[in-house]
């Protein structure tokens, strides 16, 4: 069983009700696995449906951590913070590694550190003595200044309402030298604003309002629950802008009906681990192991 510390959420003021309350209500969900139905063969299907995906964002961390190891030419060590930790899946590769001596998980939904976090750490063999899950705001964390060596992030950069106060609260937790990884989705720099706000400002889905605990005749965009649209150019501006030497591992789909791309995709096979090795991130790596449309976010605290 981890820890837990239990932070003052409300010392946060940027963080929106409607979000805690719609992941409050994503963790009753997925931890009760099949709660809208009375059928144990129904009810069998969702839990199954949820332990896969929890095996499947479990696989593809490890591939991308493995990647941000070959990129920074060292191993995770040390003391590691995954911020907005959801089910602490992150939270959980990190614990994996002999040399990390401890891992605080902080995550502004009670539900999930206490209830789905558990269940998903123990899945996927996490070692939950070296975690701590902290019900807290990554822009407000209780940690000292320079005192973390690594701190992680899987896709929930993106839902912060104070992007350059979340960034700035990681750089002044990291040590000296030290490392955020981020994996977050971001667009390309040619994506006008008029677009972006497209995919912000689209509605929710009825299964979404409800799965988020939403009133399904009221009007709710992904901006209302706390979505926000990213380029690769506004991720470096960002982190640069905070004092980090920043980098961004693109990746990019390719189509198995183009001879070219299959070209691509061998060359990547062969020749891309190297290539991330010397650090060479000005290229879209054609993906060889993870998902298109995601951007892997490596930015060192200068020394």
């Amino acid at each position: 069983m981890i820890k837990i510390e239990k932070w003052n959420i409300n010392e946060d003021d940027h963080v929106l009700d409607v979000a805690i309350s719609g992941q409050n209500n994503q963790a009753s969900y997925s931890f009760e696995s099949g709660r809208k139905t009375d059928s144990p063969d129904l009810q069998k299907k969702e839990q199954n449906r949820i332990l896969k995906k929890m095996d499947i964002v479990s696989n593809r961390y490890k591939k991308y951590l493995s990647i941000a190891e070959k990129f920074m030419n060292k191993e995770l060590s040390g003391r590691v913070v995954d911020m907005g930790a959801g089910r602490g899946t992150f939270a959980g590769v990190a614990s994996i590694h002999n040399d990390v001596i401890e891992v605080f998980a902080v995550e502004y939904s009670a539900g999930f550190v206490e209830n789905v976090m558990p269940v998903c750490l123990e899945r996927m063999g996490a070692k939950s003595e070296k975690i701590t899950g902290c019900i807290g705001s990554f822009n407000n964390t209780k940690f000292n200044d320079n005192s973390v060596d690594f701190v992680l992030e899987g896709g929930a950069y993106h839902h912060s309402e104070d992007i350059q106060k979340t960034i700035s609260e990681t750089f002044r937790i990291l040590k000296p030298g030290g490392w955020f990884i981020g994996i977050d989705r971001s667009h390309p720099n040619h994506i006008t604003e008029v677009e972006l706000n497209k995919f912000r400002f689209k509605e929710l889905s009825v299964s979404q309002k409800e799965n988020y605990g939403l009133p399904i005749d009221k009007s709710f965009t992904r901006a209302d629950w706390g979505e926000h649209e990213y380029r690769e150019c506004d991720w470096l501006h960002f982190f640069s802008s905070q004092g980090f030497e920043s980098h961004l591992i693109r990746f990019r789909s390719v189509s198995k009906r183009s001879f070219r791309s299959i070209l691509k995709l061998l060359f990547f096979y062969a020749f891309g681990n190297f290539l991330i090795s010397r650090k060479v991130s000005t290229i879209p790596y054609t993906v060889w192991f993870g998902e298109p449309g995601r951007t892997l976010i490596m930015c060192k605290k200068p020394n």
